[in-house]
């Protein structure tokens, strides 16, 4: 978090989402060109989009620390969280049906991941300004 300590602060900002969106583009890329001209895409994207999922599932998990110190809630998004266990969960009931242990993995840790960061609404409750 250099670019906060310096004057030219929103040139460093746009610095870094610049790298990350040459990188995303870069990635992307790669990603169309090997699926488009390789014999066996999936070996690729399946890991890819596996890995995106549990990427997703554990991006709140960067707030936990400041909940654990504030013992509040407020800076998890609830809904994200819920929506992302209930999809999770879903899928990993759907490669359980299928015995497909490729949907079953990602998803399940997904599911304990985003079930975690649930409980931390039980025993952090979500205090407001009022009650600080």
């Amino acid at each position: 978090m250099l670019f906060r300590f310096t004057k030219n602060s929103i040139y460093f900002l746009q610095a870094a989402i610049t790298r990350q969106l040459l990188l995303l583009l870069s990635i992307l890329f790669s990603l169309h060109f090997y699926t488009r001209y390789s014999a066996e895409p999936e070996v690729l994207v399946a890991p890819f989009a596996s890995l995106s999922s549990l990427l997703f599932c554990a991006s709140p998990l960067a707030s936990v620390s400041e909940v654990v110190r504030t013992r509040s809630t407020a800076k998890l998004p609830f809904a994200l969280i819920l929506s992302s266990f209930v999809v999770s969960s879903l899928w990993f009931s759907y490669g359980y049906l299928l015995d497909n242990s490729f949907v079953m993995l990602p998803n399940g840790i997904g599911a304990l991941i985003s079930g975690m960061q649930l409980s931390l609404f039980a025993l952090y409750p979500n205090k407001s300004k009022s009650q600080v």
